[in-house]
């Protein structure tokens, strides 16, 4: 089930509480109609054009999608940490967030990779979500090809990036089994 509402805490919580939800966990909307997109500039000077989602920690494993290499933990690491398999992650402003980002596997073939292995622990542009110069992320998963594009759109490389305040789309995966159904009433106000 997708609900379109701005993502709260108190929202989210209460969702996981009720009878019969296995798990909840936010997203942008264009996680469904690939309306978000950037040219993203390549190692070799190619532009890429590439969707980007924003999703919360939990979304790509709501859906039962497991990472190809690397993993979907887009919790932030202090800067000067090791990124995933050893790699130094980019250098940043002393105490900044280095962007955690993670690609599907066509993204990792368009930007040259030769491998999901190989993607990880690379420098990678994050999205530009405002003003201010872009700044480099690494990447810490290789997700499949995979869509819930209601357009049926073809598949289309894509970044996954954790920005809260882009998350308008929440998630709900319910327990299939009879006896743990929830009951969901729509409350309309007038």
């Amino acid at each position: 089930i997708t609900i379109r509402s701005p993502c709260r805490a108190a929202l989210l919580v209460e969702l996981r509480r009720l009878p019969g939800v296995r798990g909840a966990a936010c997203s942008g909307q264009s996680l469904l109609d690939a309306q978000m997109f950037e040219n993203m500039a390549l190692k070799d000077g190619s532009d890429l054009a590439i969707d980007i989602v924003p999703v919360e920690p939990g979304l790509l494993e709501l859906y039962g999608i497991e990472p190809m290499a690397g993993s979907f933990a887009l919790n932030g690491r202090p800067a000067g940490a090791q990124g995933e398999l050893g790699a130094p992650l980019p250098a940043r402003a002393p105490g900044a967030a280095v962007p955690r980002l993670i690609i599907n596997q066509l993204a990792m073939r368009r930007a040259g990779f030769t491998s999901a292995a190989a993607a990880i622990g690379q420098p990678f542009q994050a999205p530009k979500f405002g003003p201010g110069p872009a700044a480099t992320g690494v990447i810490i998963g290789v997700a499949p090809d995979f869509s819930l594009d209601i357009m049926g759109e073809r598949l289309k490389p894509t970044l996954y990036v954790a920005s809260p305040p882009l998350d308008s789309l929440i998630s709900v995966r319910l327990d299939p089994r009879p006896q743990a159904q929830t009951r969901w009433e729509v409350v309309s106000q007038p």
